[in-house]
């Protein structure tokens, strides 16, 4: 890898508006490491360093992560508010995304904030790591992240973990659901409308539900399979089920599967047949739709059953938007994937889960740089579909990655063919190469005898 000539392009364009809450060496520093993240290199405070030829901005990195006080709510409006600039007159109501994720770790769990054990359902074992709940924004090709906020597990605590008591009795357990909500309300009160909440089956709770009708919000989950709708008794089974006083209605519970099976009238939705290259026409989804009360649920709610051929697969989803049909239910949640890949970039792109840093100061500039960067990466995909007159071919985040990387090579050669420029960065590379090519080995110190006495003895001796 190349060390880091220059602070890339977009990010010294994208952090100009920072200038408002943080100093010039605080300023440097973040822009420094938000460019080694976007060049690859690891969330390491000594590779940074590194890479950068031992610069004393990024020096001066523990400081800014471990010491200096950012006011990281100050800072974070003004990304949002340069995001509501930077799109303005475009962000007319979108869709709010709340998913969660977790952030593994396997090296200084005990010393890292908000680390907990938590059950993954995805390698089946429990695991180290922090859980984070995320809001995502996305309308027609704009996404960028809106915020996040840690979840602290609830349960409890055995003998010598002082340090994760005091954590608790500082910050207030919160379900999940009422961070969501918390995220929410923010972001309207800055400025984001919402057209549509949309989350997966953790999130599809009536408590959450609850919440955003009373927010006035229209949402779509995705629904577990277990879940009973109900159904009217037809007149002539209601005699059999009546007992003592006469009642006007009767209604029986059954499960979604049976409900749909009973219910026929699917529709196929997919690619048409393409006359110009002679393709056929592809079935994406089979689809049935009804408006029902949910045993679970307050309320009417349209449900959606979609089946996937290809892969064999059946999905429920449900929402209040009763006017909706199967294939506008299932445009609007398959926008859902968005932040799953924010957070597929957030781990290998940006190297999330390799950030140490144990602080709560140290683990909240991480999350801060993370989604900064995306939001810019982001805004430069959209600058470029922009630009364009096909905005049906948009470039990748890793395009820009790539030029990214490609602008930090010809910047490397501009400063070798420059003689007074190339000599002491030279020197100064390989400085930096031979002081790190050498790693010595911890000496094991020999055993020797003690005098102190067995602890088992001065139990009894004290008795």
């Amino acid at each position: 890898m190349l060390p880091c000539t220059k602070i890339l392009s977009f990010i010294e364009a994208g952090c100009e508006d920072l200038a408002e809450e943080l100093s010039r060496a605080q300023l440097m520093t973040l822009m420094m490491a938000a460019t080694a993240l976007v060049l690859g290199c690891p969330f390491n405070l000594s590779q940074m360093a590194r890479s950068w030829l031992g610069a004393k901005s990024v020096n001066a990195f523990w400081y800014v992560v471990n010491a200096a006080k950012i006011e990281f709510t100050s800072v974070e409006e003004v990304r949002l508010k340069m995001m509501q600039k930077r799109y303005a007159g475009r962000l007319r109501g979108g869709r709010f995304i709340i998913d969660d994720t977790m952030s593994h770790h396997s090296k200084l769990c005990r010393v890292i904030h908000a680390v907990f054990t938590f059950w993954d359902h995805v390698v089946g074992t429990h695991i180290k790591a922090k859980c984070l709940v995320f809001l995502y924004y996305e309308e027609d090709g704009i996404k960028f992240p809106i915020g996040w906020r840690f979840y602290y597990k609830e349960g409890k605590l055995g003998a010598g973990q002082e340090k994760e008591r005091q954590l608790r009795a500082q910050s207030e357990y919160k379900e999940k659901y009422k961070l969501a909500l918390e995220l929410i309300t923010e972001a309207r009160h800055k400025g984001f409308t919402c057209k549509v909440v949309v989350a997966d089956s953790w999130f599809c709770i009536e408590e959450f539900m609850n919440g955003l009708r009373q927010l006035d919000l229209l949402y779509i989950f995705e629904m577990k399979e277990n879940r009973k709708v109900q159904v009217s008794i037809p007149p002539e089974r209601r005699q059999q089920k009546e007992r003592g006083r006469k009642r006007q209605k009767w209604y029986e519970s059954i499960s979604i599967e049976a409900f749909f099976n009973a219910l026929g009238g699917e529709k196929a939705y997919g690619f048409a047949r393409d006359i110009e290259t002679g393709k056929a026409e592809k079935v994406l989804y089979w689809t049935q739709a009804a408006v029902v009360k949910m045993q679970a649920y307050a309320g009417k709610h349209t449900v959606v059953r979609s089946y996937d051929p290809t892969r064999q697969t059946v999905k429920f989803l449900i929402t209040n938007a009763l006017s909706w049909d199967a294939v506008k239910v299932i445009t609007e949640y398959s926008v859902r994937w968005v932040i799953e890949e924010f957070f597929r970039n957030a781990k290998q792109l940006l190297d999330l889960e390799g950030a140490c840093v144990r602080s709560k100061q140290g683990v909240t500039l991480a999350l801060f740089l993370v989604t900064y960067v995306d939001a810019l990466l982001h805004f430069e995909v959209y600058q470029r579909s922009a630009s364009k007159h096909s905005p049906s071919a948009p470039v990748t985040v890793q395009s820009i990655i790539r030029l990214a990387q490609l602008e930090n090579v010809e910047n490397f050669i501009q400063i070798v063919e420059d003689t007074e420029q190339w000599i002491p960065f030279r020197d100064r590379w390989l400085t930096v190469l031979k002081k790190h090519a050498v790693r010595a080995r911890t000496l094991r110190k020999p055993l020797v005898e003690l005098e102190s006495s067995c602890p088992a003895q001065e139990d009894e001796m004290a008795a």
